[in-house]
C-alpha cells in the first residue's frame, strides 16, 4: 500500500478507480480540516490557498493517476477530472452489468 503524508495525515494514495471512493472521503476530510475544501467546490480567486489545495490533491495520487490532473490549473479542475474518470468507470460497469443481465435472461 502506498501512503501519502499530507501534513499530520497518513492516507492511501489514489491508485485509480479501485480505491477512489475511500480516497475521495479521506482527501475531503483533509481539505476540510485545512480549510481548503471551498477551493475544490468552486473556482476561486485566492491563488495561494487554491494552489495549496491543488498540491494536496496532486501529492496524494500515485504516478499512474497524474496524467488525469497534470494540466489542471486549480483544485476544482483536478477534483472534477478525477470525478469524471470515476463516473465513466461506473457507467461502464453499469453497461456491462446490464449486458450480462440481458444475455442471461
Amino acid at each position: 500500500m502506498t501512503t501519502s503524508s499530507n501534513g499530520p495525515y497518513t492516507m492511501e494514495k489514489l491508485k485509480g478507480t479501485e480505491n477512489y471512493s475511500t480516497w475521495k472521503f479521506s482527501m475531503k476530510m483533509v481539505l476540510i480540516h485545512e480549510e481548503l475544501w471551498e477551493y475544490v467546490e468552486q473556482e476561486t480567486s485566492d491563488d495561494k490557498k487554491g494552489n495549496k489545495a491543488l498540491a494536496r490533491i496532486a501529492l496524494s495520487v500515485q504516478p499512474s493517476v497524474i496524467p488525469y490532473i497534470r494540466t489542471a490549473k486549480s483544485a476544482y479542475e483536478a477534483w472534477n477530472n478525477l470525478k469524471k474518470k470515476d463516473v465513466r468507470r461506473q457507467r461502464s460497469m453499469q453497461k456491462t452489468r446490464l449486458t450480462q443481465e440481458f444475455v442471461w435472461n
